[in-house]
């Protein structure tokens, strides 16, 4: 018999490079394919993430129809009053259909829409969702200007205008109304400038919403469109620290109570951030009061010209004993997800810090951290000691933006999150209700009067119920509210996601309707947000998702396993090799 030498350690290494084999392939599985929950038969669409804008080289079409957005802002006492008025030119030689997607405010009620073509006005009438989008693709197949106002979110709306022809100059003038609602004795008013490029899960209703593919110009990359906005300042009390910090503005103080707002002349362009302008009164509070708007029977085209609506402020003490503060726990619900890569994390964490460090030694707090996954930072909220605090603080540093967004799994699970019973975990905006001493109540004397804004009212109230029904239908699912969100929005004239506006020109100007372009107008990227919030380079070609930080937990134990095999594996290998041994027949 020939001389053999027994190596135990074979069995070892045929372990190790099955395994290995086996986890490269996993791991190339895992980054071309991640985590998602999406339907594994629908290759995912491009249709579902923005994508950089590339000017076409199609002659004759004119890429960006849209010129200028100027903003024109009225606020009387808590009520503002905002038209926007949008041009579209049409400087190219074909007709072209043009899209643009753009924010608005959560708390707008968006009440009216006109299109000025040449010297016509043409008022743009409520219509259910689906009947005017229909009616809007007869009119542009007929060869009629028209435009197509939709909600697509409760603040993201898109706007279609078809059938522009060359030299065409159309204005669209949107109008709508929020209520100002004043924190510690400061006022604020934002109009959102641009809608940001935004992650859509493929189980959510907007799966493949058109209006989420937008293009975007790059990161840094000026908008061609002019933007302007002028604000009216009329308060009842003197006005005092008018200033913003997002935009270099001038203030011109007509007498102590009006003052007004535009942009200074010749700063940077400001439509890639939101515009907020913060002002507060002179004096020391706020006296409470109602606001009254009565209906005329019979007036409008719906039943509400004949309600009565009505407006009770009441202001709070400005300064509380703390021993009448009732102990209070507060849940922070952090996205740490791909989409707040860069500035909106570095904002966020910024944020929280700010608002740990403000919590009082008898407040208690948890921090729940969410992008496909969730996690609390604790297993229950904790007393907000500055130990715990400093703990969640650095723990919230450390992180960086990755994965999906999925919101509402989190907020499923806070809800779920048990509460004591002497423990105020909402906040209660009060004209009754329960204080550390007892239960507090407040009656507040009505007068029999009218102001010329109060006509706004009828349209806040129908707003906050449509918002009302609208997060109520989002936590059950499905549409059970839809037939009475309809309603609400046909009766109030009000823009909601089954409601939108439609403006058609009968006159057939465009004589070969089917040879016009689509344009999809480029919204530039919000100021600090980088590329890298792009889910394609070009229309065509993917970026792949940034895997979910399980799956690289389930990588790293992976290669954990094969680092601790090859260990063993080399252990054997030494202690077999002293007793080789050669047999001799």
């Amino acid at each position: 018999m020939e001389s053999t030498l027994f190596r135990p350690a074979v069995s070892a290494r045929w372990l190790w490079s099955t395994t290995a084999t086996l986890s490269a392939l996993c791991f190339i599985t895992l980054a071309l394919h991640p985590a998602q929950a999406q339907d594994l038969d629908a290759p995912r669409l491009k249709t579902e993430s923005p994508y950089f804008f590339v000017k076409s080289s199609e002659p004759g079409v004119d890429q960006l129809p849209l010129k200028s957005t100027q903003v024109e802002v009225r606020v009387s006492g808590v009520i503002a009053d905002v038209t926007v008025t949008q041009r579209y030119k049409n400087e190219g030689q074909r007709a072209i259909e043009a899209r643009y997607v753009f924010p608005g405010s959560t708390r707008a009620a968006v009440y009216g829409m006109n299109v000025r073509l040449a010297d016509r006005l043409i008022t743009a009438n409520i219509r259910e969702k689906q009947q005017a989008r229909i009616a809007y693709e007869n009119a542009k197949k007929e060869g009629k200007t028209a435009a197509l106002l939709e909600q697509q979110l409760p603040n993201v709306f898109e706007m279609n205008v078809a059938n522009i022809l060359p030299g065409d100059d159309i204005q669209v003038e949107l109008r709508y109304t929020e209520l100002l609602v004043p924190q510690s004795g400061n006022y604020q008013f934002v109009f959102p400038t641009v809608v940001g490029p935004r992650y859509n899960s493929a189980q959510s209703s907007q799966a493949r919403a058109g209006w989420v593919s937008q293009p975007c110009l790059g990161a840094g990359e000026a908008s061609a469109t002019a933007f302007d906005i002028k604000v009216a300042l009329a308060t009842p009390i003197g006005l005092k620290e008018v200033h913003s910090g997002t935009h270099a503005i001038d203030v011109k103080m007509n007498d102590k109570e009006h003052a007004a707002v535009s942009l200074r002349p010749g700063s940077s362009s400001g439509n890639n951030r939101d515009f907020i302008l913060d002002y507060r009164l002179a004096g020391d509070r706020i006296e409470s009061g109602v606001m009254l708007y009565q209906g005329t029977p019979g007036s409008g085209n719906t039943a509400s010209g004949g309600e009565n609506f009505f407006l009770a402020m009441i202001e709070p003490p400005k300064h509380i004993a703390a021993q009448a503060i009732s102990p209070r726990e507060y849940l922070f619900v952090v996205d740490i997800s791909g989409s707040m890569h860069g500035f909106p994390l570095d904002t966020a964490k910024e944020l929280m810090r700010e608002l740990l460090g403000k919590l009082r030694p008898s407040d208690s707090f948890n921090v729940l951290l969410f992008s496909g996954s969730n996690r609390m930072l604790n297993a229950k909220s904790v007393p907000a000691t500055q130990a715990n605090i400093a703990q969640a603080t650095r723990t919230i540093d450390e992180m960086g933006g990755g994965g999906s967004t999925e919101l509402i799994p989190a907020l499923q699970r806070i809800y779920a999150e048990p509460k004591a019973t002497d423990v105020s975990r909402t906040v209660v905006v009060v004209i009754e209700g329960q204080s550390a001493s007892g239960p507090y109540r407040n009656a507040v004397p009505v007068a029999i009067n009218t102001g010329q804004n109060t006509a706004a009212l009828r349209y806040l109230w129908a707003r906050h119920r449509i918002a009302s029904l609208s997060d109520q239908e989002a936590l059950e699912g499905g549409d059970v509210y839809r037939q009475r969100i309809t309603e609400l929005g046909l009766n109030y004239n009000l823009l909601t996601q089954y409601t939108s506006f439609l403006a058609v020109d009968e006159v057939v100007r465009n004589a070969q309707p089917q040879g016009a372009a689509g344009v999809n107008q480029p919204s530039p990227l919000p100021q600090g947000v980088s590329n890298l919030a792009i889910g394609e380079i070009t229309a065509g070609a993917q970026v792949p998702a940034t895997p979910e930080p399980a799956t690289w937990g389930a990588v790293f134990m992976v290669l954990s396993v094969l680092a601790l095999l090859a260990r063993r594996a080399r252990r054997q290998a030494r202690r077999q090799r002293p007793h080789a041994a050669r047999f001799t027949a």
